[in-house]
């Protein structure tokens, strides 16, 4: 198993969280290859990759996005959760659908989120509900304790909590001689209690055979000085001595070995290293009442809550023992450690619960219906602008939307070449890379001509084509993005995508209906902001360097059959539409675009989005074939049923478009067969893809003079029968030619 852990900082200040990071890290069952990373390696060790917190790394491709992706780990375990590298490292294992693994080491307990000011706590409250946001349901978390497991199930109530004590290896330090001094190891900060032990110490009074050793650890620097002039007040300074703090677990297990007592009355603690390390050696430490402890541990500590009096009668009744008693009692503790604190046991609960994480990440259904719903929003800006406008009876405006914007559609697909498909039958990122940096590129070079011909030969009368437009071509770029989320089964920004989608197109519906205070050109605005938005996160800084651009483009030349057999179809297309145009005029034109629209969308959303969904899910290719008779049945059923509403339309111009639409719907199922089988034949090896691609070149041949052959056997009312002739034509060139190949 390979691992990643993420720490905030290797320092001195959390050196007991560091230390378990490499405890783990030394566990057998873990691959050698595992690491462990931070955003500031303050202690210099050695093999640690160090990513600082810079906005930069928020972006999709950035450096930590390209190191996960090369290091190809099981599993993240996250030490912490509100510092930057935190965020950053979950939000990156959300978008490339990495299991992981968090552990607060306390931080959620109530004490811990009000230890600052109350705007820290406020900070932390809304970096909660951000959490809530980000993370899947059922994230797994390790708990030291079962009060730590309560305080994240009130944050996280699905949350997966796996109970497991901080690892403590077991020490092999002697007992050879005990000395009469009380010892404290930890950070100087209030939540440490440390002036409230300073005082209750003073006032114990114990003499000049007693002394209180702190190995303070440097964090606030205000709090370490009053602590210190605390004591130089009390004249204390022979019998409290501050000493520089100790890192080294040989040297600190000898220190707590000799130990009377260890000291630990934090506000809030979860199942402390300090603790156990003295436990290890057989040394009883002093606690606060208020922290959670085992029972084990607690009855094998010196309880006693913060308040003066308490606390001073405590450490009074701590030095009544004599020396011999006190060996007898360390060498029972040491036993009763090892019996209760195995580190074998707790490596086997680990591994459980990482395998466990994996297991249930690996098992999340793949959400169908969400990568269908967001590339169906991504894919229908066209066919729903050119429906509306002939619905609201804008004929010529439809017309226009289907050859400048449609036409812009169907060039860029010319230089999709197949790569959303390709990219999630197998192909590697860098693929990625070449797809999304050449649609940008050569996307704008499209749009820009196209507007510049569509102005020059008069085509356009309205201003709105280029918003549509520019939507088309930014949408472009995002299909092949949302191809790599659904390739990694990603869903974290696709559920926000698809929300701002959704409202676009209700609020573009709303504008229709004469709906007040509704600005399209603010709608259209805000939409296209949003677009590049999007695009900006997933995007490298290279992507405009002329030798890159120069190598996608060579590199997508170097398989000329995928490119021309998207040509070839695209132009096959165009010639519809210009037919159409010619023949018929814009008004006519543009109820046909509208009703060849409806007709075809099923089949480009099953093209561009279901097929891909169906070829990769066995168990949705069986369901498939079980029911496809049965949807026959059902939809030709429908369709005949609508035949006898038809009559009843009085308004002739709707009433067209609609008889239209009713006779290019008959296509559309064996449109989809069609389809489905050239997906099929596409997944399987390289020399069925070159032949597909060749078929593709010969069915765009027979498509393209349809409309011409149709108005000239029949005039107008043939026409209507375009899209069921194309439908055909594709069944045979997909499904019967490859059978009788074989």
């Amino acid at each position: 198993m390979k691992i990643l852990q993420v720490i905030d900082e290797l320092s001195d200040k959390n050196i007991s969280l560091v230390r378990i990071a490499q405890i783990i890290s030394d566990y057998k069952f873990l691959n050698k290859k595992s690491e462990i990373v931070t955003a500031n390696n303050k202690k210099n060790l050695n093999n640690i990759k160090v990513y600082n917190n810079k906005v930069k790394n928020f972006l999709f491709f950035s450096s930590i996005f390209k190191f996960l992706i090369n290091r190809n780990f099981d599993i993240i375990h996250i030490h912490g959760l509100w510092r930057p590298i935190h965020i950053l490292f979950i939000l990156h294992a959300r978008l490339l659908n990495i299991p992981i693994i968090i552990q607060p080491h306390g931080m959620l307990l109530l004490q811990a989120l009000k230890s600052k000011s109350i705007i820290s706590y406020i900070l932390k409250l809304i970096t909660l509900r951000f959490y809530k946001l980000l993370l899947p349901e059922k994230t797994s978390f390790i708990a030291v304790t079962e009060e730590e497991k309560n305080s994240i199930k009130k944050h996280f109530f699905d949350a997966i909590i796996f109970i497991i004590p901080n690892p403590v290896l077991s020490s092999k330090t002697q007992v050879n001689k005990i000395k009469r001094f009380f010892v404290y190891f930890g950070r100087y900060n209030s939540h440490k209690n440390l002036k409230e032990l300073i005082n209750a110490y003073i006032q114990a009074n114990l003499g000049k055979n007693w002394n209180l050793f702190i190995y303070g650890i440097d964090d606030d620097d205000d709090y370490k000085n009053e602590a210190i002039n605390l004591v130089k007040k009390k004249n204390y300074e022979e019998y409290i001595k501050f000493l520089p703090p100790v890192f080294n677990i040989e040297k600190k297990n000898k220190i707590l070995s000799q130990a009377w007592c260890n000291i630990l009355i934090s506000k809030s603690e979860v199942l402390s290293l300090s603790v156990l390390e003295a436990l290890s050696v057989g040394t009883k430490s002093l606690v606060n009442s208020q922290i959670y402890f085992p029972i084990w541990i607690k009855i094998n500590s010196f309880v006693s809550s913060i308040e003066h009096f308490s606390l001073t009668k405590k450490i009074k009744s701590i030095t009544s023992q004599t020396i011999n008693e006190k060996k007898k009692e360390k060498n029972k503790l040491k036993k009763i450690f090892k019996k209760n604190y195995i580190l074998k046991n707790l490596t086997q609960d680990y591994q459980a619960s990482l395998k466990k994480t994996i297991d249930y990440n690996s098992k999340k259904k793949f959400n169908v219906m969400l990568f269908f719903l967001v590339n169906f929003f991504n894919l229908i800006l066209v066919p729903y602008f050119l429906i509306l406008n002939v619905i609201f009876s804008y004929n010529s405006f439809a017309a226009e939307i289907g050859l400048v914007p449609g036409i812009i559609l169907l060039l860029n697909q010319v230089f999709s070449a197949n790569s959303r498909s390709l990219l999630l039958y197998g192909k590697k990122l860098n693929f990625f890379h070449e797809i999304l940096y050449f649609r940008i590129i050569f996307g704008l070079l499209i749009l820009f001509f196209i507007l510049i011909a569509s102005n020059i030969l008069d085509f356009v009368s309205n201003y709105y084509i280029l918003f549509i437009s520019i939507c088309v071509y930014l949408s472009w770029i995002i299909e092949i993005i949302l191809a790599l989320y659904e390739k990694n089964k990603s869903f974290f920004l696709l559920k926000f995508f698809l929300f701002i989608n959704f409202i676009f197109y209700c609020l573009i519906f709303l504008n229709f209906l004469k709906t007040p205070y509704l600005d399209l050109n603010i709608i259209f605005f805000i939409y296209i902001l949003l677009q590049i938005l999007f695009i900006g996160l997933h995007c490298e800084k290279k992507i405009f360097r002329i030798n890159k651009i120069y190598a996608n483009l060579s590199n997508l030349l170097n398989h000329p059959l995928p490119l021309f057999s998207s040509f070839s179809s695209i132009i096959a297309v165009i010639i519809w539409r210009f037919s159409l145009l010619l023949l018929l005029g814009k008004e006519m034109a543009g109820i046909f675009f509208a009703s060849f629209a409806i007709a075809s969308f099923p089949g480009t959303v099953f093209n561009n989005i279901i097929a891909q969904i169906i070829i990769l899910n066995n168990r949705l290719q069986q369901f498939v074939k079980d029911k496809i008779k049965l949807f026959f049945v059902i939809y030709y059923l429908i369709i005949f049923v609508v035949y006898f509403f038809l009559k009843n339309i009085s308004d002739i111009q709707i009433f067209i478009f609609l008889k239209y639409t009713w006779i290019s719907l008959i296509g559309t199922p064996i449109m989809l067969i069609a389809l489905y089988h050239r997906h099929k034949s596409l997944s399987e090896s390289k020399i069925i893809q070159n032949n597909i691609f060749l078929l593709d070149i010969y069915y765009a041949i027979i498509l393209a003079p349809i409309i011409l052959v149709t108005y000239y056997f029949g005039g107008i009312s043939n026409v209507a029968y375009a899209y069921v002739l194309s439908a055909i034509t594709a069944l045979i060139v997909y499904f019967l030619i490859p059978k009788m190949i074989k």
